[in-house]
C-alpha cells in the first residue's frame, strides 16, 4: 500500500506543479500504516537438517557447477 500511495503522491505532485490540478490532494495523506502481525517464531533447523548442510558444503552433494564456483 505505501508503494501505490507513493505513486500516487508523486503522480500529484506532477500534476500539480504543470498546473493540470488547483490542489495537490496528496498533501494531506496521512502515513499508511500496516498493523504488524506480533512476535514471529524464530524458526530454527533440526539437528539432522544441520548436518545435512555441513555435509552438502564440505562435499559439495547437491550442488550444481555454478554453485561448486
Amino acid at each position: 500500500l505505501a508503494r501505490k500511495k507513493s505513486s500516487i503522491s508523486v503522480m500529484f505532485k506532477q500534476l500539480y506543479r504543470d498546473e493540470l490540478v488547483e490542489k495537490n490532494i496528496t498533501d494531506g495523506f496521512d502515513p499508511i500504516r500496516l498493523p504488524k502481525s506480533g512476535e514471529k517464531e524464530i524458526k530454527a533447523l533440526e539437528d539432522d537438517e544441520v548436518m545435512i548442510m555441513l555435509d552438502a558444503v564440505s562435499t559439495g552433494a547437491g550442488l550444481t557447477k555454478k554453485e561448486h564456483q
